[in-house]
């Protein structure tokens, strides 16, 4: 099952149940009875999971902003129109 769909599941088991509880402290209450989706709904909410989506994103920063550089360059350069290299004057007199 996929992390996402584990914390919907939850949520959808948390509703059904009408409980007075908070969806922690219900997840809290099932995790007590050795229940799997509470247990990975616990697994998705560690700071090691977060550490490593931050690391993620701090790789995919850097490619990110060499392509938004790349781009304003490339909008910001005038554009050369018909003419071709060769037949340009070499200036002699």
């Amino acid at each position: 099952m996929e992390k996402r769909a584990v914390g919907k599941s939850l949520k959808a088991r948390w509703k059904k149940s009408l409980s007075k509880l908070s969806l922690k402290q219900f997840a809290r209450k099932l995790l007590k009875d050795d229940d799997v989706m509470a247990q990975q709904w616990f697994a998705h909410k560690s700071p090691t999971w977060h550490q490593e989506a931050k690391d993620l994103r701090l790789k995919n920063k850097g490619a990110r902003i060499s392509m938004e550089k790349n781009a304003t360059k490339m909008s910001r350069r005038k554009i050369k129109g018909g003419g071709s290299s060769s037949s340009s004057s070499s200036g002699s007199k």
